[in-house]
């Protein structure tokens, strides 16, 4: 057992990080308790009554800050590794070195864990002292799971980055390199097939969970906090890989990399490239868009950053000209990088259907909005066979609009709705099942409009007003049931006209209404034409008064 651990190695640990360790323990805990009481003294002001459920997204707001401190307590932890009197003070001792690094390793993860569950366990007798607040214990077990989580993950980054480098310059770039570098290049890579091919559906790809929605870090939702969810599983199978890979380095470490930049020249060749890289994903943004001159200043900067990182990590100048020649690395890299994205594009623009014929069925996804007043996520989840329809919602197979307006301008509906296009499941007829991105704002949201009237059921649901209550609408609700009597009786083609604002009229009052799904919400209106609407019409202009919309 003390070959690999020795709980005198282990204690000296605890003791080494215990000013960072009580620091970060009281700016966690104290700043997690200020909501609560602040909680408290709204309640009394507004003598509220009403007992609210906390839900996991408010019971520990600022614990995220713990992702920022945990690294700061292994960077303190392993700071020996920087000085080379204290390196070889440790290499010296009659432990292995395998037996050092778990044993401050296992420390430094005490203190982390220790203060995100002192952290939970304060605020969870904090937010039950609450007036009309009830915080469970399962909502604030789940918070301290996934919590840790995140504190484990930038952790495991920390260990890492101090095991292969020599100083703290480099130690804290590595930990961020790390941590941020597979991220960015994931993202960026799903950023570029999106560009080269606006169909490729995002959230159904494997760079969604590397996205805002599905990377731990930035992840803001209830989804944080499911135990069983992805993200907060991966970040603990993450910190483990990174524990375990910077143990086999710091096991093969030699004492003499203490005070240089990192443990190899290779190492130190891919964290200088990574200072400068991300200005090249602008460079390849640039290039794409044809503004070729305008990359020539970050083209220079980036060639800066280079050699400042080269200049600040090795101090030495001839050493920054001696590596000149190998920042001709980026741009082939960054070529490489967009020409790779361009191919698994061809590769989506391959699997295609070719036509209508080799669709058996589309369903709506997610990201379902409207076409004007025509409200798609009423047929969420709906099998769309027809292959009229399906022509339509796909815009064609195109899965992109074409239209006149079909420029990316203000006064485009592609420009207006950007990047959240229907998304669609394609099923083909041969088995397979594709993931779309489509667009049928421009020439298509008549056509398919037109088209639903093939599926009965669906038509009736898309043509269906809603009730009072179920959105916002900004007028009384004895105008909107008006509305709603006089509209069940027009003609299909006339709620068609009416719903896609064709009815030419000098008198119209607009209705305007706002409802939600999901994250988004969207406002719209309807238009109350004198012909269609007579009833309505006249109680909304007595209603109004002299002011309406024409």
């Amino acid at each position: 057992m003390n070959k690999y651990f020795s709980l005198s190695l282990y204690k000296e640990g605890l003791k080494r990080v215990r000013g960072v360790g009580i620091a970060s323990a009281l700016i966690v805990i104290v700043g997690n308790l200020i909501v609560p009481l602040g909680e408290w003294a709204g309640h009394i002001y507004f003598e509220s009554e009403v007992v609210s459920e906390v839900k996991a997204v408010e019971a520990l707001p600022l614990c995220y800050v713990m992702a920022l401190l945990a690294p700061v307590i292994v960077l303190r932890m392993f700071s020996f590794l920087n000085s080379r009197s204290a390196s070889d003070f440790y290499h010296a001792i009659p432990q292995k070195r395998i037996c050092l690094y778990l044993c401050f390793a296992a420390a430094a993860v005490t203190w982390t864990v220790g203060i995100t569950v002192v952290c939970g366990a304060s605020s969870l007798i904090a937010w039950n002292l609450v007036p009309f607040k009830h915080l469970s214990l399962g909502t604030a077990a789940r918070c301290v799971f996934s919590q840790t989580a995140l504190a484990l993950l930038t952790s495991g980054c920390a260990l890492l980055g101090a095991a292969v480098a020599g100083n703290v310059f480099s130690a804290i770039f590595a930990s961020a390199a790390v941590f941020g570098m597979p991220v960015l290049l994931i993202n960026s890579f799903g950023n570029l097939i999106d560009e080269f091919y606006p169909a490729f559906c995002y959230e159904k790809s494997v760079f969604y969970y590397c996205g805002s929605k599905g990377f731990l870090p930035v992840t803001s939702t209830e989804d944080f906090y499911n135990p069983k969810g992805l993200p907060v599983i991966a970040a603990y199978v993450a910190f483990l890989l990174l524990a375990a890979l910077a143990a086999y380095a710091f096991v093969k470490r030699k004492s003499e990399t203490a005070e240089h930049s990192t443990c190899t020249p290779v190492l130190q060749h891919l964290l200088r490239l990574s200072a400068a890289f991300p200005i090249w994903l602008l460079v390849i943004t640039l290039v794409l868009d044809g503004d070729y001159l305008e990359v020539i200043p970050f083209v220079l900067v980036s060639l800066i950053v280079y050699l400042v990182y080269e200049l600040i990590t090795v101090r030495g100048i001839k050493n920054a000209v001696k590596v000149l020649p190998l920042f001709l690395i980026l741009p082939v890299f960054s070529a490489a990088f967009a020409a790779g994205a361009y191919g698994c594009t061809a590769v989506m623009r391959a699997n295609d259907p070719k036509s209508v014929d080799d669709v058996s069925y589309v369903i709506i996804e997610g990201n379902a909005g409207s076409i004007v007043n025509i409200p798609l996520y009423e047929i969420q989840g709906e099998c769309l066979t027809d292959p009229e329809v399906i022509s339509a919602i796909t815009c064609g197979l195109k899965f992109k609009a074409k239209s006149p307006e079909d420029e990316y301008s203000y006064d485009s509906p592609v420009y207006y709705y950007g990047n959240s296009g229907v998304q669609l499941k394609v099923a083909l007829k041969n088995g397979k099942v594709l993931y779309r991105d489509s667009f049928p704002y421009g020439l298509y949201s008549k056509q398919l409009c037109e088209a639903f009237k093939n599926q009965p059921a669906l038509y009736k649901k898309l043509f269906t007003l809603p009730e009072y209550g179920k959105v916002k609408i900004d007028v009384p609700k004895e105008a909107w049931e008006l509305y709603r009597k006089e509209y069940e009786k027009l003609s299909d083609d006339d709620k068609l006209r009416v719903l896609l604002d064709e009815v030419s009229s000098d008198r119209v009052i607009y209705v305007y209404f706002e409802d939600e799904q999901g994250f988004y919400s969207r406002e719209s209106y309807y238009s109350v034409h004198e012909g269609l609407f007579p009833e309505t019409y006249k109680f909304l202009e007595e209603y109004y008064g002299d002011y309406k919309e024409e």
